[in-house]
């Protein structure tokens, strides 16, 4: 339990990331390193980490 919520936060801190393209065309590039972190987390909680929770 606890490394999933030592990834959120690495997710909300590394989330961002890129740049600015404008109004209504968000950020581009970026968020690489929370892509991967999100993953990870998404593995743990639905795959086979889940008996350990």
């Amino acid at each position: 339990m606890p490394l999933i919520i030592l990834l959120v936060v690495l997710i909300l801190i590394f989330g961002g990331g890129g740049y600015y393209m404008g109004p209504g065309l968000g950020y581009y590039g970026g968020g690489g390193l929370s892509l991967i972190l999100a993953l990870i987390l998404i593995y743990l909680i639905f795959g086979r980490g889940r008996a350990r929770l």
